[in-house]
């Protein structure tokens, strides 16, 4: 039997602190990408969003204009 945890990618929404959103993508023994795709299942409206991911695809202007930041999630282990 396929176990559904997976087959999908966990977007884990670590909370929200001066209204800056925080995201932690994780999927397990893979590289993960920001990408439209991730931008589309968040849910929290924020003025700014950090987002933790190992790769994007998005261009710099169109992070600047909606106020993304990516930090690299490299070396996370465990929140």
């Amino acid at each position: 039997m396929i176990s559904w945890m997976n087959l999908i990618t966990h977007h884990l929404f670590l909370g929200k602190h001066n209204d800056t959103a925080y995201y932690f993508q994780n999927e397990q023994d893979k590289i993960t990408t920001l990408d439209h795709a991730f931008l589309a299942t968040m849910k929290t409206k924020a003025e700014q969003y950090v987002i933790y991911a190992d790769n994007c695809l998005l261009i710099k202007d169109f992070m600047t204009k909606h106020n993304i930041i990516l930090r690299k999630s490299q070396g996370i282990t465990r929140f």
